[in-house]
């Protein structure tokens, strides 16, 4: 039998998860109708948390290509999550790691 302790944990956590795939399902809607195949395949993985939304992009030439489209992606995504504020890009640890050594064997 479970406890109210753990009854209570497993509810929150639930909803939580229910939440949080809501907003994934949001924001992968969002990416598929806004940005190009060729754009998301660059993106690795994508958060949103206190009205930033974070996206992962496999470069830096990337990161500076999406920044010159800031405002209009912004802009759009507001349509679908109001609660976001800022859009923020981040070069992939894994794209990072796969330079480095690029660099170092170099």
């Amino acid at each position: 039998m479970e406890t109210i302790k753990e009854t209570i944990y497993r509810v929150m956590h639930e909803l939580g998860t229910k939440q949080n795939n809501s907003h994934s399902d949001t924001i992968s809607a969002w990416l598929q109708k806004t940005l190009s195949v060729k754009e998301r395949r660059h993106i690795s993985s994508y958060s949103e948390r206190k009205g930033i939304l974070s996206l992962r992009v496999d470069s830096s030439n990337w990161i500076y290509y999406l920044n010159l489209k800031k405002e209009v992606l912004l802009t759009s995504v507001r349509q679908c999550l109001p609660q976001v504020k800022e859009i923020r890009f981040y070069v992939s640890e894994k794209n990072e790691k796969t330079q480095n050594k690029r660099t170092q064997a170099g």
